[in-house]
C-alpha cells in the first residue's frame, strides 16, 4: 500500500493515561493540573478538602512514532530490537519474526536494553498509552527508542511479514463498545459519526457528523476538525457508520489516509448505551468508585 497521506500524525499533547475503568473520576475527587504535576482535591468525610499530589504528568510523545515502512527498513540493520507489548495470548498467534514480547512495566526492568536501539508496537488500539511508556522510558534512560505507528494492523497493512496466523487488517481496525469508549476519549483521534447514527455524538460531544463514509468527505472532515481541534495534531480516526463499514470500503478509506491509522465501530448506539450502563453499574457497586491514576482515596 502506498503511504499517499491526506493528513500528518505527529506529536499531542493531553494529560495522562488511564485504564478504561479509571476514565472518569468519582464524585468525591476533583483532578487538578498544571503544567507539571497533577493534583487530587479528595474531599473528606466530614466535608473538608484535602490537597494530595501525584505523580507528575507525562505527555504522550508522538515523536516517537515510525511509519511500518520505515521500521522494515531498520529490522534489516542490526542493532535493532523490536519489542511487542500485546499479550502473550496475541503474541503466540502471530508477530514479527524476532520480536520480543515483553510489557512496558517489564521493559522497564531491562536495564540491559536502555543502551540499545528498540522499537515498541501494540495492538494499535492502545498507542496513547505507548506514546506515553516512550516518554516516561526515554526519561528514565532509554535513550533510542521509537513507536510503531498503528501496532500490528499498520504492519500488516504494508504486506509486511509475520509469524503464524495473522488476521485480515479490518479485523483489527473494528472497535468493540469497552474500545470505542476508550480511543473515542483520547483527545488525538477524530471520531467521525454518519448522519444516521448521529446518536453516538451524545457520547463524544467532539466528534464530527458526516453525511456519508467516503474518502472525500472524510478528507474534509478531518481538514476541519484540524481547523478547529487545539492540537492540530491527528493520531488516528475513528469511523461510526449506519449500516457498518464493511472490508471493502475500509480498504479504500484507510489507502486514502495512508499512514493515519483507521478504526471502525460497526455497532448500533443502543448496543452503546447498554455497554455504557453495565460500566456504570460496575463503578457504582466499588465502594467510592474508580481510582483516578495516581489520586489517593
Amino acid at each position: 500500500m502506498k503511504a499517499g497521506s491526506l493528513v500528518m500524525a505527529i506529536g499531542l499533547v493531553v494529560v495522562g493515561v488511564q485504564s478504561e475503568a479509571q476514565t472518569r473520576l468519582p464524585a468525591s475527587v476533583t483532578s487538578l493540573t498544571d503544567k507539571s504535576v497533577a493534583q487530587c482535591v479528595v474531599v473528606n468525610d466530614d466535608g473538608s478538602r484535602r490537597v494530595s499530589s501525584r505523580r507528575p504528568i507525562v505527555v504522550p510523545d508522538l515523536g516517537c512514532g515510525v511509519r511500518a515502512a520505515d521500521v522494515a527498513v531498520a529490522l534489516r540493520n542490526s542493532g535493532v530490537t523490536l519489542v511487542d507489548t500485546r499479550s502473550t495470548t496475541e503474541f503466540n498467534g502471530f508477530h514479527i519474526d524476532g520480536a520480543l514480547n515483553l510489557s512496558v512495566s517489564s521493559l522497564r526492568t531491562k536495564t540491559f536494553l536502555r543502551g540499545k536501539k528498540l522499537i515498541l508496537m501494540g495492538s494499535g488500539k492502545a498507542d496513547r498509552d505507548l506514546y506515553m511508556a516512550c516518554a516516561e522510558l526515554r526519561a528514565s534512560g532509554f535513550k533510542d527508542i521509537q513507536i510503531l505507528q498503528g501496532g500490528v494492523p499498520a504492519w500488516l497493512r504494508q504486506g509486511l511479514p509475520s509469524v503464524g496466523n495473522s488476521p485480515d487488517p479490518y479485523q483489527l481496525s473494528i472497535l468493540t463498545p469497552s474500545e470505542l469508549f476508550r480511543e473515542g476519549g483520547f483527545e488525538g483521534n477524530v471520531v467521525l459519526v454518519t448522519t444516521p447514527t448521529r446518536g453516538f455524538l451524545a457520547h463524544f460531544p467532539k466528534g464530527l457528523e458526516i453525511s456519508e463514509a467516503n474518502p472525500d468527505v472524510i478528507r474534509k472532515a478531518i481538514e476541519r476538525w484540524q481547523r478547529s481541534a487545539r492540537s492540530r495534531k491527528l493520531a488516528a480516526v475513528i469511523l461510526i457508520g449506519d449500516s457498518g463499514i464493511q472490508a471493502e470500503q475500509w480498504a479504500k478509506i484507510q489507502s486514502a489516509l495512508g499512514d493515519v491509522p483507521l478504526m471502525v465501530h460497526n455497532g448500533t448506539s443502543g448496543a452503546y448505551d447498554e455497554f455504557l450502563v453495565a460500566q456504570r453499574s460496575m463503578w457504582a457497586a466499588q465502594a467510592k468508585g474508580p481510582r483516578q491514576g495516581g489520586c489517593p482515596m
